[in-house]
């Protein structure tokens, strides 16, 4: 079913350090490994998108593009991550952009996890779920931000109602509702 791509090996030793404390202006191209302990203002990527790892630990911050096949993150990101083998999120990480890795892209490609944006009530991040076997909807509250999932067979009547009016077979959906919770409403 799926279409496997050689997955490239992580580089397994760290071949260059961004002690803590040090602040990095501008961008970083590296080979092998890099570990990030302190600061970049700037992109950091391999050169000539080589395989190689990233890790940027606890304390580290990069404020711009990151783009390394393998990344490790329990630092903070401000801007897009690209991981095109392998992308590790741990307990501490903070992601503010956008994050794209091939896993990812090939799960959506293949129907198995829906990319929802809820109505871009959080911006413009979006949200993942794997595609279960009956459609929902979700419902959103426009001032806090809280979502609920609703399964109705109301919804699946409407459903089949639409295919016999315009002969498509349905095999997705992705419907959004927006309003206000009932701890949100103007009183």
């Amino acid at each position: 079913m799926f279409e496997r791509r050689k997955s490239r090996p992580p580089q397994k030793r760290i071949d260059s350090l961004i002690g803590a404390g040090t602040i990095v202006q501008g961008n970083v191209l590296f080979a092998g490994g890099l570990r990030i302990d302190g600061a970049v203002d700037g992109k950091v990527a391999t050169a000539d998108n080589a395989p190689g790892t990233l890790v940027i630990s606890e304390h580290a911050r990069v404020d711009g593009e990151v783009k390394v096949s393998h990344v490790v993150i329990n630092g903070s990101v401000s801007g897009p991550v690209i991981a095109n083998d392998y992308l590790e999120l741990q307990a501490k990480a903070r992601v503010n952009g956008d994050v794209v890795y091939r896993t990812l892209e090939m799960l959506k490609r293949h129907g198995l996890l829906d990319e929802l944006d809820l109505l871009h009530i959080h911006g413009h991040r979006h949200f993942y779920e794997s595609h279960g076997p009956r459609d929902h909807i979700h419902v959103a509250c426009l001032r806090c931000g809280k979502v609920r999932e609703v399964e109705s067979e109301l919804f699946e009547q409407l459903k089949r109602q639409i295919e016999r009016d315009t002969g498509i077979q349905i095999t997705v959906t992705r419907t959004e509702i927006g309003g206000y919770c009932e701890g949100c409403r103007p009183r």
